[in-house]
């Protein structure tokens, strides 16, 4: 097993499961992708980290090292602050969370990559916030 430090490897994210799905990261310097792994944690609970569970949906739960909570980000050609989202253990990406607004709606797993837009979040509440939206959304480059 391929052991890393945590340290650099967190990014926090808020995970909205109503109406359109935006979440915000936060991170300390600008998202650096080459050969990173992240376990991305839910802003309204920094000890709660989004995981792919079995069926494929995406939750949030206690950290883990044997969950499903590992994260790469791989750089869109062409497309400026754009990412596929993938699962380190799974290998699926995150999906479209241009969604039915429902509190059954869900995002889920792929295998098909999204392209997600991710940069700095100025409207945020909390300093060195991010914001992430699929970029099937609309306006999915304007924070919330």
């Amino acid at each position: 097993m391929y052991h890393f430090s945590l340290r650099p490897l967190l990014v926090l994210l808020s995970l909205f499961l109503l109406s359109v799905f935006h979440v915000h990261l936060f991170a300390q310097s600008a998202l650096q992708t080459e050969g990173k792994v992240y376990r991305i944690a839910w802003h309204n609970n920094r000890g709660l980290f989004i995981t792919e569970n079995d069926e494929g949906g995406l939750i949030v739960s206690e950290r883990n090292n044997a969950s499903k909570q590992f994260w790469t980000l791989t750089p869109v050609a062409g497309k400026a602050n754009t990412y596929y989202v993938r699962n380190t253990a799974t290998k699926h990406y995150i999906g479209s969370c241009n969604l039915t607004p429902s509190s059954a709606s869900r995002i889920r797993t792929t295998d098909t990559p999204t392209p997600y837009y991710i940069a700095h979040n100025p409207q945020a509440k909390a300093a060195g916030a991010w914001y992430l939206s699929s970029t099937d959304c609309d306006n999915y480059d304007k924070p919330a």
